[in-house]
C-alpha cells in the first residue's frame, strides 16, 4: 500500500489530471486490504487541486461519507480521514445516505481543528491518522496498511447491510486471514480426540460426562466455537446427559429408540445412526437417509461441519436463527429442521453466485452467523413469534440480569475474573451457570471478541477519576504554529460507549421506509379521519416527507431536528410535525438499542468519588429512566450542550473490594440504584494439594479465625490458590507476597493476632512459625540501668522467612 500511496502523491505533485491508472494500481495491488470496495482518485477537474484525494467506498464514486486519504500540499501532510462529503444538492440522496455516527464525530478532531486554521476544503472530515510528506514521499508510513485496515473495519461495521451474498463476498478475505488458522487447529484437535473411525467406540462418559472438558459435547459447544455456532446450553440438548450419578435420555430420543431398552443400548444405536449420517450425507439425499428421526439440529449440523468440511452446506444449527435469514430473503419454510433449511439456503446462495462453492465452507458459515448478528439482530426489531417450544432449542435460560450490578466481596474471590463471565452471559443472552461451566479460555476468547465489537468496555475507578474522564470534558489544544490554546469537548469513556446512531442516519432510515410505502397516516395518527387513515405517506423530490394536509405540506429534516433539539418550529402545521416526530422517535430512535446488549465494567467502583464521576448521570442509569422507558429522562450535558440518555441495552457491572470499604459506607445514591451480588471465598473450589496438604482445608481454617478476630469482609479469597499445579515454592510466594501483607494490613501492629490466624501460637517448633516472637530484654538499650521493662512491650515480632519453605509450617495452620 505504501508504494501505491507514494505513487499517488508523486502524480498529485505534477500537472497530470488522469486518474484511471492509479485507481487501477491501488485497487489491484491492495485487494487483500480493500476487498470489494471501490477506489476513486481526484487530482482536480479542470485545474490541479490543492488537496488531491482518493476515497475507498462502497460505490464507484465518492458521494457520501467514506474513508478518504487527503493530501494537503501546503502543509505537507497526508491525512487518513473519516471523510465527510461536502453537502451538495444530490438527487440520489436516498442512495448515497451513509454518514459517520456520533462515535466518530465525538472522538476525533476535524481536519480544521487539527491544523488549527481554516483549510481550503474538506475541513469537516475527521482525522484518523496523519503522515508527513517530504519530496513527494510519505516519511512515516510504516503503519499505513494497518491503519487503513482498521479504519475499513470500522467503516464496514457502520455501513447498512446489503444482501447476504454481497456481505459474504465483501468480508471473505479478511475473515479468511483472521479465522482460517484457528479453525483448522480446532478441527485437528477435535479429530485427534474423536476420529470418525472410533466414533462407535466412545462411551457415555466420553460423550457428555459432567466436568469433562474433553467430552464430545464440550468440544462441539466450547472447544470448536469458531467452527460451530449454536450452544447446546441446557443438558437435554445433548440428547444423552448426566443425571443422578447416571445418564438420562431426551424423551424424543428415548421414544425413537424405544425397542433398545437400556440407556447404553439406546446410546449404541444413536452412535450407529450418527456415524451413518456423517459418512453418507450429501445435500441431495438428506431426506432419504432415514436416521436420527428426532430433533437434533445442533448435534447434526455441527458434526457435519467438523467431520465433513468437504460438503458445501451453508446455514446455522438453530432453525430459529436460520429462519431470520430465510425470512429476510423471502425463502422461509414451515419446518423445524435446520438441515432442511440450510439446504434451501445453500441452493439459494449457489444460484446467486455459483463460485461460492470454491470458498472455504467454514468461513462462509461464520459469515452467515455474523450477517445475522450484524444485519438482522442489530438492525431489525423482531418480536420473534416463532419461539421454539421444543426443549432442544431453548439455548438460553434468559436470566434477567440487573441493569446495574456490583459484585462485592473480600480480596481474591474472583470478582474481576467473573466480570468476563457475566459480560459474555449478558451479551450473548446465556444462562450464567452455563457460561461458568465453559472452559475459561473459551469465555475469554468470546470476551475479547465482544471488546473488539465495542460491546464490552472495561475501566477502573481511582481517586483522581472524574466526570471529564467518564462523561465529557474540555481538553486544551495548542494550534499548530502558534501559542494559542483552544478547548475541545471530548467524550468520556462511558458517553462514547453509549454513543447511539446519529439522528441523521435514523432519519434517513425513516425517510426510506416512507419512500417505500411502509408508513400510513393512520400509523402516525390512529384517530385520523377514516378517509385519510390508509393514505400512504410519500417523499417529495427534495427528500422531505409530504403530509396529507394543506396540499402536502413538507416535513423537513431541519424541522425534525429542531424538535429533536427542543427548538421552536415556525410552521402552522407544527402540531402535525410533532405527531410525525413522535412516531419516528418511538419506532426508530427508541428501538435502536433493543438489539445487542452491551456491558460497561467498572473495576474497583468504590475507590472513585461517585458523586464527582457520575454527576447528574446517577439518575439516568435507573432502569425506568433509560432510553425508551415510560419515565425516560434526558439531560443536557454541561460542555457539549447536547441531550443525553442512557441506552436501555447498556448494563453497568461493577466490582467492589469489601476490605477497602464496606457497602454501608458507599454513596447512598449509588447503593439505591445498584443490585449487589456477594462473592465470598469458596475454598471447596481449590483442588490443589501440596505434599499431602489440602489447601482448601488450610484456607477454611484461616478464614474462620479472621471472621472471629475481624469480620467476614476481610477473609481471604480462594483465587490466590487456584493454580492446579501448586507446589511448595508457589505456596511460599503466595504467603510471602500476598497473604502476609494482607494480614499485616488487616491487623496493623497486632502481630499476636496474625500468629493466631496462622496457628503459630500452637506450633511447638519455632522454625515452623511464620511470625517469630522475641522477648524484649533491658540490656538491648544503652545506659547504666537499661530501660524500664514495665513500660515496654514484653515481646517484639519478626517474619520468619525460613518458615515459608517448610511444608510443616502450612500443615500446622489447621
Amino acid at each position: 500500500m505504501i508504494n501505491d500511496i507514494n505513487r499517488f502523491i508523486q502524480l498529485a505533485d505534477t500537472n497530470n489530471l488522469k486518474t484511471k491508472e492509479i485507481e487501477t494500481q491501488i485497487t489491484n495491488n491492495n485487494r487483500d486490504i480493500i476487498g470489494n470496495f471501490h477506489v476513486t482518485v481526484s487530482f482536480g477537474v479542470t485545474n490541479v487541486a490543492n488537496i488531491p484525494w482518493f476515497s475507498i467506498s462502497r460505490f464507484t464514486d465518492y458521494k457520501e461519507d467514506a474513508p478518504v486519504f487527503l493530501y494537503y500540499k501546503k502543509q505537507n501532510k497526508l491525512v487518513l480521514s473519516f471523510g465527510v462529503k461536502e453537502e451538495k444538492n444530490n438527487k440520489d440522496s436516498l442512495k448515497y445516505n451513509f454518514k459517520w455516527n456520533d462515535l466518530i464525530r465525538e472522538n476525533y478532531q476535524t481536519v480544521q481543528e487539527y491544523f488549527g486554521e481554516r483549510v481550503d476544503r474538506y475541513g469537516d472530515s475527521y482525522v484518523y491518522k496523519t503522515f508527513d510528506v517530504a519530496n513527494s514521499v510519505v516519511a512515516n508510513g510504516e503503519s499505513i496498511s494497518t491503519d487503513l485496515t482498521e479504519m475499513l473495519m470500522t467503516y464496514k461495521k457502520q455501513l447498512p447491510c446489503g444482501s447476504l451474498i454481497n456481505y459474504i463476498k465483501a468480508n471473505y478475505t479478511s475473515y479468511l486471514n483472521k479465522f482460517l488458522g484457528v479453525m483448522d487447529k480446532e478441527r485437528v484437535d477435535f479429530l485427534n480426540a474423536f476420529p470418525l473411525n472410533n466414533l462407535l467406540n466412545i462411551t457415555l462418559d466420553d460423550y457428555s460426562k459432567n466436568g469433562n472438558k474433553d467430552s464430545f459435547t464440550n468440544y462441539i459447544e466450547n472447544k470448536t466455537s469458531n467452527i460451530c455456532s449454536g450452544n447446546l446450553g441446557i443438558n437435554p440438548n445433548k440428547l444423552f446427559y448426566p443425571k443422578n450419578n447416571g445418564y438420562e435420555v431426551l424423551s424424543t430420543v428415548s421414544s425413537a429408540y424405544e425397542t433398545f431398552g437400556s440407556v447404553n443400548l439406546k446410546f449404541d444405536e444413536f452412535k450407529r445412526e450418527l456415524h451413518y449420517f456423517i459418512t453418507n450425507f450429501n445435500i441431495n439425499n438428506y431426506q432419504t437417509l432415514n436416521v436420527l428421526k428426532f430433533r437434533a439440529n445442533i448435534i447434526k449440523f455441527n458434526v457435519l461441519r467438523l467431520y465433513r468440511n468437504d460438503v458445501a452446506l451453508y446455514g446455522l444449527p438453530s432453525q430459529r436463527e436460520l429462519s431470520k435469514i430465510l425470512v429476510k430473503i423471502g425463502l422461509n419454510i414451515n419446518s423445524d429442521d435446520s438441515i432442511a433449511k440450510s439446504i434451501i439456503l445453500t441452493n439459494y446462495l449457489i444460484s446467486q453466485d455459483p463460485q461460492i462453492v470454491n470458498l472455504n465452507t467454514d468461513i462462509v458459515n461464520r459469515l452467515i452467523w455474523d450477517y445475522k448478528v450484524d444485519c438482522i439482530d442489530s438492525n431489525v426489531n423482531q418480536e420473534d413469534s416463532s419461539e421454539d417450544s421444543n426443549e432442544e432449542e431453548k439455548i438460553s435460560m434468559n436470566k434477567n440480569f440487573d441493569k446495574n450490578l456490583i459484585l462485592y466481596g473480600p480480596p481474591g474471590t474472583g470478582k474481576t475474573y467473573n466480570t468476563k463471565i457475566y459480560a459474555v452471559a449478558i451479551c450473548d443472552d446465556l444462562d450464567l451457570d452455563e457460561v461458568k461451566n465453559r472452559n475459561y479460555d473459551d469465555v475469554l476468547k468470546r470476551y475479547d471478541e465482544l471488546v473488539l465489537e465495542n460491546r464490552v468496555k472495561f475501566t477502573t475507578f481511582h481517586q483522581s477519576y472524574g466526570y471529564e474522564d467518564f462523561i465529557e470534558g474540555l481538553y486544551p489544544e495548542i494550534k499548530n504554529g502558534s501559542d494559542q490554546i483552544t478547548y475541545r469537548v471530548k467524550a468520556g469513556v462511558f458517553k462514547a460507549f453509549c454513543a447511539n446512531e446519529s439522528f441523521d442516519s435514523l432519519w434517513d432510515s425513516f425517510v426510506l421506509d416512507v419512500k417505500n410505502g411502509k408508513v400510513k397516516w393512520g400509523d402516525i395518527l390512529p384517530n385520523a379521519d377514516e378517509h385519510k387513515k390508509d393514505t400512504v405517506l410519500s417523499v417529495n423530490g427534495n427528500g422531505n416527507i409530504d403530509l396529507p394536509y394543506a396540499n402536502g405540506v413538507p416535513f423537513t429534516r431541519e424541522n425534525a431536528k429542531k424538535i429533536y433539539l427542543g427548538q421552536e418550529v415556525d410552521n402552522t402545521q407544527k402540531d402535525y410535525f410533532e405527531k410525525v416526530f413522535n412516531y419516528f422517535k418511538k419506532n426508530y430512535m427508541n428501538k435502536q438499542n433493543k438489539g445487542n446488549k452491551k456491558v460497561f465494567i467498572i473495576d474497583e467502583i468504590n475507590r472513585g468519588n461517585i458523586s464527582k464521576i457520575f454527576g447528574e448521570l446517577i439518575t439516568l442509569i435507573e432502569d425506568t429512566k433509560r432510553k425508551g422507558e415510560k419515565e425516560e429522562m434526558s439531560i443536557t450535558l454541561p460542555y457539549s450542550k447536547k441531550p443525553f440518555t442512557v441506552p436501555n441495552n447498556v448494563h453497568i457491572l461493577g466490582t467492589m473490594n469489601t476490605a477497602d470499604r464496606s457497602i454501608a459506607l458507599m454513596d447512598t445514591a449509588l447503593r439505591r440504584r445498584f443490585a449487589f451480588e456477594e462473592m465470598m471465598p469458596e475454598p471447596e473450589l481449590i483442588k490443589a494439594e501440596v505434599d499431602g496438604l489440602k489447601i482448601s482445608e488450610m484456607l477454611t481454617a484461616i478464614n474462620k479465625r479472621i471472621e472471629v478476630l475481624y469480620d467476614r469482609e476481610h477473609t481471604i479469597g480462594h483465587a490466590f490458590f487456584m493454580d492446579k499445579k501448586l507446589e511448595l515454592g508457589d505456596l511460599a510466594h503466595i504467603f510471602k507476597n500476598k497473604i502476609i501483607p494482607l494480614l499485616q494490613e488487616y491487623f496493623y501492629e497486632d502481630y499476636e493476632k496474625i500468629q493466631w490466624v496462622l496457628g503459630d501460637n500452637e506450633k511447638t517448633d519455632e522454625s515452623f512459625k511464620f511470625i517469630k516472637q522475641i522477648k524484649n530484654e533491658a540490656n538491648i538499650f544503652k545506659g547504666k540501668n537499661g530501660a524500664d521493662m514495665n513500660a515496654l512491650p514484653e515481646y517484639r515480632y519478626e517474619i520468619n522467612k525460613k518458615a515459608f519453605d517448610k511444608i510443616e509450617s502450612y500443615k500446622q495452620i489447621k
